[in-house]
């Protein structure tokens, strides 16, 4: 059985004041699609999440249906 690590993901469409990405958004979801690929390649079972996923109590429905789409369906 093999897990995939994550921790501390506080994913928003808000870009904290000290980023400089033209689209924050864009550039979390390359490194959660980087994640996926990687569960996909090492063949792994289940994530494990050791912190906070989400920045607020408030989910953004692209953020949500993002991870669904993705985590749901194993992409």
């Amino acid at each position: 059985m093999r897990f995939l690590c994550i921790s501390d993901l506080h994913l928003s469409k808000k870009k904290p004041i000290g980023r400089l990405d033209e689209d924050y958004w864009k550039t979390q979801q390359d490194k959660l699609n980087f994640i996926f690929q990687t569960f996909s390649d090492k063949g792994c079972d289940y994530y494990l999440c050791g912190g906070d996923v989400f920045d607020r109590p408030i989910i953004e429905n692209e953020i949500e249906c993002f991870l669904m789409n993705n985590i749901v369906t194993g992409k």
